[in-house]
């Protein structure tokens, strides 16, 4: 495939291991772990979190095995291991699927459940990814109720 691409890799799947040890034009993997409960299926939704006679045939250690082999691969590469927790957020732990799985994810998105509900989005991680603007450049924004004020790292 060439460079610039979206892979759709295997989970829990040792080739897509591979693919992420070799090739030299990943920038990020980005997890759903809901999918979890229906690894490579499409992606499931909130009725998966409520749905009690759901059959997803779940196992938490396999899924772990495969976050951790899945982070120590990101990590030798220098690979930003994604989680996309927008549907899960803190429902299966305090801490999310970082928590409740033992893995630490370089960069997590969060919807809803961090705001009870409300529409909104919310993306966590590491300093160096998050920071939005160079020390000698910084970002200005204008506000509504006074001056513009400088956006902090």
């Amino acid at each position: 495939m060439p460079p610039r691409q979206t892979y759709t890799l295997k989970e829990m799947d040792e080739r897509s291991l591979r693919v992420l040890r070799t090739r030299n034009d990943i920038a990020c993997v980005l997890v759903n772990p809901l999918q979890a409960l229906h690894p490579n299926a499409s992606a499931p939704g909130d009725s998966s979190l409520i749905d009690s006679g759901r059959r997803a045939g779940f196992d938490r250690a396999a899924y772990t095995r495969w976050l951790a082999q899945l982070r120590e691969v990101c990590t030798q590469r220098g690979i930003v291991l994604i989680f996309d927790e927008v549907f899960v957020g803190f429902r299966i732990a305090a801490g999310g699927a970082q928590e409740y799985f033992a893995v630490r994810a370089d960069m997590v998105t969060f919807g809803k459940t961090v705001a009870g509900g409300l529409p909104v989005g919310v993306v966590c991680g590491r300093a160096d990814l998050m920071k939005r603007f160079r020390e000698d450049r910084p970002r200005i924004c204008a506000s509504p109720e006074g001056p513009s004020i400088r956006i902090p790292t």
